[in-house]
């Protein structure tokens, strides 16, 4: 058994995690000479190296490796339960959050969370955002430049260090395209479908991201995959369909907000042929905010905006009691 300072595990995660000392050194709080130093004497308690230095990368040592997600454990632990923040009021919060999050996503528009989240705490600074879908946004969580996306994209089996929770599915109900189109009526079949170009709204394909199960789909049944332009927000889609023969692929509560937007789109119900795919819509965020009060209250805002009738997940953080202090050394066994 090892005496261990949770605050150089704490240091040494964030080592690992962003691959520079010195920015690991910013994070906590402290020099990078003191960081060096506190490293050192990690290594020396645990008798281990932990890491090394290859190909411009710190590499896990065995033990390390087997070791590193119970360190993330204990740390999260001890923020948990070492926080003094006590029962957290909104109304004096003075946090700086950034959200990626699409607008379309629940039943009133981002606006309207923004005004919620305002008038409940008016000190709190939010930024808002629209995701990548893809890698960047896991990039921009790790960097501190986002603290929680809300996208379609699920970030890969090897982000250990991210928490990721599926507020909810999207199901694919709706067609809107221009009331004026000239090959479409008031039914639309799926050969039509599959014959006209259509919108996608900054879809998965992008960035390294997969492929939309919707052309999946259709080339299972023998159809090619749709002609399709991206482009990257609602307001823009919402002005090509009014003035274009495009057609973009919608849940209700999106083909609802597009009509609304445009009085020149209508919308049809899809073609029963094709099985639909249900669309995730995934909260994403980093341990680095994930026992913050006031990241906890935001995240629990974005599910009551995104899936009124879920209930949450995480503890709520309102009623805590306060916690308790304890050592910041505990007993580490090798594993």
């Amino acid at each position: 058994m090892k005496n261990v300072d949770l605050k150089q595990l704490a240091l040494f995660c964030e080592l690992i995690e962003c691959q520079s000392l010195t920015e690991a050194a910013a994070r906590m709080n402290v020099t990078p000479s003191a960081a060096s130093q506190a490293l050192t004497r990690l290594r020396s308690v645990l008798n281990d190296a932990l890491y090394v230095r290859e190909h411009q990368r710190y590499q896990l040592t065995p033990f390390a490796e087997n070791a590193i997600a119970s360190f993330h454990e204990m740390i999260d632990l001890w923020n948990d339960v070492s926080s003094s923040e006590g029962d957290f009021d909104p109304r004096a919060c003075e946090s700086h959050i950034v959200v990626s999050c699409y607008d379309s996503f629940g039943e009133a528009s981002l606006a309207e969370l923004y005004r919620s989240v305002m008038a409940a705490a008016p000190r709190l600074s939010l930024d808002i955002q629209s995701p990548v879908n893809g890698p960047q946004d896991v990039k921009e969580l790790r960097e501190g430049g986002v603290d929680v996306v809300c996208s379609h994209y699920e970030p890969p089996t090897d982000a250990r260090d991210l928490h990721m929770e599926t507020v909810k599915r999207f199901e694919l109900t709706h067609c809107c395209l221009n009331v004026d189109h000239p090959r479409i009526g008031q039914t639309l079949s799926l050969e039509q479908y599959q014959a006209e170009e259509h919108l996608l709204i900054t879809f998965l394909r992008r960035h390294g991201g997969q492929r939309s199960p919707i052309d999946l789909e259709l080339e299972r049944l023998g159809f090619k995959a749709r002609r399709a332009s991206i482009v990257n927000s609602w307001l823009l889609c919402a002005e090509l369909l009014g003035s274009t023969h495009r057609l973009v692929t919608t849940s209700r509560q999106q083909a609802a907000m597009l009509q609304r937007s445009n009085p020149r789109i209508r919308t049809l119900p899809l073609p029963a042929e094709l099985s639909w795919p249900t669309m995730p819509v995934n909260m994403i965020w980093h341990p680095r905010t994930h026992n913050s009060r006031p990241h906890r209250w935001l995240r629990l805002q974005l599910r009551e905006y995104l899936a009124p009738c879920t209930v949450a997940l995480e503890s709520p953080v309102l009623a805590e009691p306060a916690a308790q202090p304890l050592s910041t050394t505990l007993p580490l066994a090798r594993v």
